[in-house]
């Protein structure tokens, strides 16, 4: 899908899979159906105009007049939320008719979304709050606290809680109503990453500072976790709960249980591990490196295959919702599918910049990529051929075609005559 003319800032498919909406750096956010046709286009203006299909105006409505940093779409995929620099929340209808507009946030407002049922609205700004909205623009709570720098959040399964990380290493732990619980000095320096279990009965933070902190809900330090050299660029927990994996800028995945012992330190890698990924059924894990490579583990720490075709920095690693996929993106323009076993099965080319994002739908046969291009490419996976390559069994038929005009063609040097030998 192309039609931005400015970096692609965010991505999301609707929980149904059926549209996908995008925003950029150009100023707009871009409604698709699944099949790539673009359904709307929303300026962000000052204002916006719609016009019928005779070119008369129907009306003009006042628009996010700065870039939109994150959207969100309704569960019945009818209405959608949009968070701006701009310092507002703003909801709009499928057609592109602004329903309403959030006014209460003092900074830029970095992320918006939609609760489960759809009826709320939640978003966080750079003016250390989180809002909870009703759809019709009432405000339900301000969770606040003087946090300065917000690097990272997360909410607990259930609501119940937040917790924000910062700049300063600092976390603010706030419960729904809006009180204060806890606030800990956790780690010297920027906090990267927060994720809850998936019970929510704890959570783990990482660092710049080489550490990762397991936390209960209630903020008391459970486990240091200090086995790591270098940045914890990632941590998350298993579907299953039963394992926490992290990844560093230390070329290293270590797998740890829940309690914070080290179970497997894996190596490999030969420079910055930037994501790591576990399976649906928490089996394998994927990691991503800056040594072009991905690497598949069992959970048992031995090391299924290495995944080589990338010729730059791998960015990211995913398993499709069934489990028979993996996609990765790289900075060499390319998105490339493989099997669960490492098999590479397709090399999608198509954007012509760093390929920075990557997701399958839900339902696990569309895969949607945002490059550094300015396009989000929507890719039917149910129309590409997907078999594994047999490179070795390629290369000898084509040097078993080309053995007699390589041994006989007086233009063909000593070494390129060596090439199949």
């Amino acid at each position: 899908m192309q039609g931005h003319t400015d970096e692609v800032l965010n991505i999301s498919f609707s929980p149904n899979s059926q549209i996908i909406a995008s925003t950029s750096a150009d100023k707009t956010i871009k409604l698709w159906s699944r099949s790539g046709n673009l359904l709307k286009t929303l300026p962000i203006g000052e204002t916006i105009k719609i016009w019928n299909k005779d070119n008369t105006l129907t009306d003009t409505f006042i628009h996010h007049n700065n870039q939109i940093n994150s959207i969100s779409l309704s569960p019945d995929t009818k209405t959608l939320v949009t968070a701006s620099d701009d310092y507002t929340v703003r909801l709009w209808d499928i057609n592109s008719i602004l329903q309403n507009t959030f006014f209460g946030h003092t900074d830029e407002v970095s992320s918006v979304k939609f609760s489960e049922n759809g009826q709320k609205i939640t978003s966080v700004s750079d003016d250390g709050t989180m809002k909870i909205w009703r759809k019709d623009g009432k405000l339900l709570n301000t969770l606040s606290a003087p946090i300065n720098n917000i690097t990272s959040f997360n909410l607990s399964p259930n609501k119940e809680i937040v917790v924000f990380g910062s700049d300063d290493g600092i976390l603010t732990i706030l419960n729904r109503d809006n009180r204060l619980q806890h606030k800990i000095s956790a780690h010297s320096g920027w906090i990267i990453n927060i994720n809850f279990s998936p019970d929510g009965k704890m959570f783990a933070s990482s660092g710049i500072d080489g550490t990762i902190k397991l936390w209960s809900r209630n903020g008391k330090l459970r486990q240091l976790l200090n086995r790591h050299s270098g940045w914890v660029t990632k941590v998350k927990f298993s579907p299953d709960g039963k394992i926490i994996a992290s990844a560093g800028a230390d070329n290293t995945v270590k797998l740890w249980d829940i309690n914070g012992k080290l179970l497997h330190n894996l190596t490999g890698h030969i420079n910055s591990v930037w994501d790591i990924n576990f399976s649906p059924n928490s089996n394998m894990i994927a990691s991503a490196g800056a040594d072009k490579s991905i690497k598949i583990w069992q959970r048992n720490g031995k090391l299924i295959a290495t995944l080589m075709g990338h010729s730059d920095s791998v960015t990211s690693v995913i398993f499709s919702h069934n489990g028979k996929l993996i996609a990765s993106t790289s900075d060499d323009d390319t998105t490339k599918l493989w099997s669960h076993d490492g098999k590479l099965l397709k090399t999608i080319k198509g954007h012509n910049g760093n390929v920075r994002s990557v997701d399958f739908s839900p339902d696990s046969k569309t895969l949607v990529t945002a490059s550094a291009d300015k396009t989000i490419k929507l890719w039917n996976l149910e129309k590409i051929e997907l078999q594994p390559l047999q490179l070795n069994a390629l290369l000898q038929r084509g040097c078993h075609w080309l053995n007699d005009y390589l041994k006989n063609n007086p233009k063909i040097s000593e070494w390129e005559k060596e090439v199949c030998s």
